[in-house]
């Protein structure tokens, strides 16, 4: 593998990592937030189109800010294509999941989703919106790490579009 690969390899699995610590206290669970070193980031995470996630699931929460808007549309309306989400969070138990799922729709503009990718760690990714175009999905980006996700990042995977 070449340097460029290797370090695009480390800093995805340091993202990933640094985005799920957890200490166990008890009966209880404890979310660490481990801030990461100054790192080389990644926009993007290209998803190939035959490997689509096994489960998704959709669910749209509206916000006061008129920042981004999104207008749930009919079933029939809806279309999937490949385009890009934002990536909030990644974890291994489902529950931990839908727990930040909820979480995130009672703050954000866009739809939520659950995604289940096997074989990596952190295998329930919690991913926001449905971009077209990379743009959009980059001013998305810069916009939830001022809601209080620094770590978020674009990944390129199927959208569900109206």
């Amino acid at each position: 593998m070449s340097k460029k690969t290797n370090l695009l390899l480390l800093s995805i699995l340091f993202l990933i990592i640094s985005s799920c610590a957890v200490r166990k206290t008890g009966r209880q669970t404890e979310v660490i937030k481990i801030e990461p070193e100054e790192t080389l980031k990644v926009d993007t995470i290209k998803v190939e189109k035959d490997t689509l996630p096994v489960t998704i699931e959709d669910t749209t929460k509206k916000s006061t800010e008129p920042e981004f808007t999104f207008a749930p549309q009919k079933e029939e309306e809806k279309k999937r294509i490949f385009g890009y989400r934002v990536q909030i969070f990644a974890f291994s138990e489902r529950e931990r999941a839908e727990a930040a799922k909820e979480e995130a729709q009672l703050i954000l503009d866009q739809p939520v989703y659950v995604e289940y990718v096997p074989g990596f760690d952190g295998e329930y990714k919690v991913r926001v919106g449905d971009f077209v175009s990379r743009d959009e999905a980059i001013k998305y980006r810069d916009y939830l790490r001022r809601k209080g996700y620094p770590d978020a990042f674009i990944v390129e995977t199927y959208i569900t579009v109206h």
